[in-house]
């Protein structure tokens, strides 16, 4: 690709995914408030914490391998539908009343899915838009909008709550999930699958070990991945009691809180 197309396609790529990154984020805690509040539980918190984590946590071992096998574009705009027709899902219930808790649990933890196989299928593409001499650059940048939406999310979500339905917020989420798949259906994205050469088919098994010995050969990064792994298992109690301790312990309300999270968030940048 020239100089021109891969920035205008990585601009667009990125531009959807930042969207999506904003509302998903305003859904996010918006769920986790309205548990909160329904239930005044650091238990469903917590339940809540592990239904958004532990299928994304543990499907993500076998993920990079199966999105590896599909067009990348393929993989980044199935999964951003899947999840927008999960959230889809929960507006159509929240119609009929007020929400059971059970019911956000169990889109959580369907959204969490999602997320396992559009991480490293938005990361994997990354790599096929960018020259090799601007990939650190770009993948610089991709964080760093990643962690701007979020914590935009986070500030959109304090003043929207109270001021706007369930069913309206998670509409804002299928709407950034379908700006996003929007976007990566206009870029070109580069196959990195080589159907001129004959493929060795591996059981995902095999797959996965392979690429875990491949890391492991890596000693920073190996001890990199487990250092992140082991700080994530520390810090998870805590960020999933925080709206507790906001809203709950200390009677505050969600601008409140969503302050909280903001000043965490970037106090952990520092």
């Amino acid at each position: 690709m020239n100089n021109k197309n891969w920035k205008r396609n990585f601009y667009v790529m990125w531009a959807g995914q930042t969207v999506s990154v904003l509302t998903s984020s305003i859904l996010q805690m918006a769920l986790i408030w309205y548990i909160t509040q329904i239930s005044g539980s650091a238990l469903m918190l917590s339940l809540a914490s592990i239904a958004g984590y532990l299928p994304s946590a543990v499907l993500g071992l076998f993920a990079g391998t199966l999105v590896d096998r599909v067009q990348r574009k393929v993989a980044v705009i199935g999964a951003d539908l899947f999840i927008a027709a999960v959230s889809l899902a929960l507006v159509l219930v929240s119609l009929s009343g007020q929400l059971p808790v059970w019911i956000i649990l169990v889109v959580l933890a369907m959204r969490s899915i999602g997320t396992a196989f559009h991480t490293p299928a938005i990361s994997a593409a990354t790599p096929l838009i960018v020259p090799a001499d601007q990939l650190t650059k770009c993948a610089g940048m991709t964080q760093a909008l990643q962690t701007i939406g979020n914590i935009a999310g986070i500030a959109a979500a304090g003043v929207l709550y109270p001021i706007c339905s369930m069913s309206t917020l998670v509409m804002f989420d299928v709407g950034g999930a379908v700006v996003a798949s929007i976007a990566t259906a206009l870029i070109a994205i580069p196959s990195h699958l080589d159907t001129d050469v004959p493929q060795k088919k591996k059981n995902l098994l095999h797959e996965t070990l392979e690429g875990y010995q491949i890391l492991k050969n890596d000693r920073g990064l190996f001890a990199l991945t487990w250092t992140a792994a082991l700080f994530m298992i520390i810090w998870s109690p805590l960020g999933a009691l925080f709206p507790f301790m906001s809203l709950d312990v200390f009677g505050g309300t969600t601008v409140q809180a969503s302050i909280d999270e903001i000043t965490f968030s970037v106090g952990m940048l520092v």
